[in-house]
């Protein structure tokens, strides 16, 4: 009995030996398998999900960055004129150079300009008075006021009647 006992023994182990390679080789290693590459697709998954949440937050600060630009380019485009008006821009500098206490003397102008998205207008204007007025209304003319002004060059001349000065103004506006 004991030898039917250890060949009952033997078969059994045989038997449960047999049986844990089958579900070893058929069923866990291909679960395995799919285990691993499932948990790949997670991470992978997971990477996308942050990267989009990323964009998202990115899409939203451009969002209301570009609001933010829109607020702004709708004031300035108020501000900044659409066109080069000889005789306003001529009336706006003589009436800036009398405000100031100066004399106006003479101011031509130069062939507008265009500048790709924008018209220029060179323009030489030359005024005498005392030399406080006249950096005064060099200030009021980088201000901006109705028009937007650059100055380009300036120059001086004192004599007894006070300062002369001679610059040379480009004014800007939109292409229409």
């Amino acid at each position: 009995m004991n030898k039917q006992k250890n060949q009952i023994l033997f078969l059994a182990a045989v038997i449960v030996l047999g049986i844990l390679y089958a579900y070893v080789q058929y069923l866990f290693i291909p679960e395995w398998g799919v285990l691993k590459q499932k948990t790949a697709q997670v991470s992978e998954r997971q990477a996308y999900l942050t990267r989009m949440e990323n964009s998202y937050k990115d899409f939203s600060a451009l969002k209301q960055q570009s609001s933010s630009l829109k607020a702004q380019v709708s004031v300035l485009d108020k501000k900044v004129p659409k066109k080069l008006d000889k005789p306003d821009i001529m009336l706006t500098i003589y009436n800036l150079a009398k405000n100031n206490g100066l004399s106006p003397k003479s101011l031509t102008y130069e062939p507008i300009k265009d500048e790709g998205q924008y018209l220029t207008m060179g323009m030489n204007f030359s005024c005498t008075g005392p030399a406080e007025n006249i950096y005064t209304l060099v200030d009021q003319f980088l201000k901006g006021n109705k028009y937007i002004f650059a100055l380009d060059s300036i120059s001086f001349t004192s004599n007894k009647d006070g300062s002369t000065a001679n610059m040379r103004i480009v004014a800007y506006a939109y292409k229409p």
